[in-house]
């Protein structure tokens, strides 16, 4: 009997982290299909990156720190406090009057889904042996994806019914579900805590100085295409700084917050760097897809999420067959080498896309991606649990999401540098006449690739005289 409710309370532990994990995993998916509209609504186009990176900036912050502290105050309470937070913010962006209220939401946003994602693999790890693991990952795995397919659809039908604060409002009711889930199945304490250990002050403190500083300058990358500005350089040199600092400060600690000698384990290194590398691809998906279908290819934001179905369709199935094939063999050198090769390969189909392209070509380019991204999305946190100990699993499964979401801010700033560029070449070729002749707004929005995302609207806002040279211009900046 009372291994009968073990296993019970086990199987709601992992419902409710499959919950908690839906709601930051659906948003990052949802609000780019959104952001037209809202654009539209609330103004702010010059500040456009600022919601995305706003979000995986502070995400990327806080999940070290979150991870680690799990590890000594036990798992269940700050989870919950993840979720509260996130509720929360996610209430104040969907009352947002200015895209700047909407930034500051996106950032609390960010705080919340840290501690979700840090927190939710470890429970996990808490409640279920080694053998198992991968196989309950690779269906963790498969709600992000889920939440990635339902998060555009959701979004593009929300926009065009009760409208874009709805993005954020329907959070809220799930959220609270996830909080329930949790009172009732996570146990108070974990059983892997340390409650002799205390907290590196120090060591979160020049962690914290040396990620705003490098995750800051690459936000600014990705907004204004600066890689060599004044700003942006003091940023990457002040990260630098602190990351000596914090290195010299971690190495002295008896509980740092994140602990080096990790890093001597050649397959812990090797997985956080794929996690960087799946998260960069994945991130630009995210956000140029969508900017591809609906500014290049003229097509609605539910259209989007359409195109997006086939990937994440694709991402679910691999990520479970993973799953459960790593935990009946242990096995998972075959598959994670497969996942880069198929991710690799469907990127480079896809950077020959055209305005032409049809959609078929759009699913098949998605689905190979998916089927890649998949492999690569149970099997890092499968392997990672079952090469620490469990007083530190807390932290090395943070530091996986931790490089996912840096890979997130870096894939932003390099893809949106070739964006920029190839946009600013088109730019420069448009007649100086325009600078008299075009609306004020037209004129504001030039030097950002998002302005083809409101065509029809800065054509209809533009002298009638004007308007068929107008389209004509931006038709030809698409291609």
């Amino acid at each position: 009997m009372k291994d009968e409710a073990m296993k019970k309370r086990a199987f709601g532990a992992f419902l409710s982290v499959m919950v908690s994990y839906f709601i930051p995993s659906m948003l990052q998916a949802s609000v780019g299909t959104a952001m037209p509209q809202i654009l539209n609504d609330i103004g702010g186009m010059s500040m456009y990156w600022w919601v995305f990176d706003a979000f995986t900036l502070s995400m990327a912050l806080v999940i070290p720190i979150f991870g680690k502290l799990s590890d000594i105050f036990g798992r269940k309470y700050l989870y919950i406090t993840g979720l509260v937070i996130f509720i929360v913010a996610s209430f104040f962006g969907g009352i947002s009057h200015n895209i700047y209220w909407l930034i500051g939401a996106s950032a609390a946003q960010g705080v919340g889904g840290g501690a979700i994602l840090a927190i939710g693999p470890a429970i996990i790890g808490d409640y279920f042996p080694s053998k198992e693991r991968g196989k309950y990952q690779g269906f963790v795995g498969g709600v992000l994806a889920v939440a990635s397919v339902l998060g555009p659809l959701l979004s593009g039908y929300l926009v065009g019914t009760v409208g874009w604060r709805w993005v954020f409002f329907i959070n809220i009711p799930i959220g609270l579900g996830a909080i329930l889930m949790d009172f009732i199945f996570l146990s108070k304490t974990s059983p892997n805590t340390d409650k002799n250990a205390t907290i590196d002050y120090r060591g979160i403190t020049t962690l914290s100085v040396m990620l705003f500083s490098m995750l800051l300058g690459f936000t600014y990358v990705s907004i204004d295409n600066t890689w060599f500005e004044r700003q942006t350089l003091a940023l990457f040199f002040l990260s630098a700084i602190f990351f000596f600092i914090f290195y010299r400060v971690e190495h002295r600690q008896k509980n740092p917050v994140i602990d080096f000698k990790l890093f001597g384990n050649e397959v812990f290194s090797i997985f956080n760097i794929l996690s960087f590398l799946t998260e960069f691809a994945m991130y630009g998906s995210f956000i140029y897809i969508p900017l591809f279908v609906e500014a290049v290819q003229g097509k609605t934001a539910l259209n989007t999420g359409v195109i997006l179905a086939p990937m994440m369709l694709s991402a679910i199935l691999t990520s479970i067959i993973s799953g459960i094939y790593f935990s009946k063999t242990g096995k998972y050198k075959l598959i994670t080498i497969t996942g880069i090769i198929l991710m690799a390969y469907g990127l480079y189909r896809m950077s020959y896309l055209t305005p032409s392209s049809s959609d078929m070509t759009l699913y098949i380019d998605m689905i190979i991606v998916g089927l890649g991204m998949g492999l690569e999305l149970s099997i890092p946190f499968s392997v990672l649990q079952g090469i620490v100990s469990k007083k530190e699993l807390g932290i090395a499964l943070s530091s996986e999401r931790f490089f996912n979401s840096v890979g997130g801010v870096v894939g932003a700033a390099v893809i949106g540098t070739f964006v920029n560029t190839y946009y600013e070449t088109k730019i420069s070729t448009l007649p100086k006449i325009l600078n008299y002749v075009m609306p004020k707004e037209f004129l504001q929005w030039m030097n950002n690739p998002q302005l083809l995302m409101e065509k029809q609207r800065i054509i209809s806002s533009s002298p009638i005289f004007a308007r068929s040279t107008l389209e004509s211009l931006l038709n030809e900046m698409t291609n």
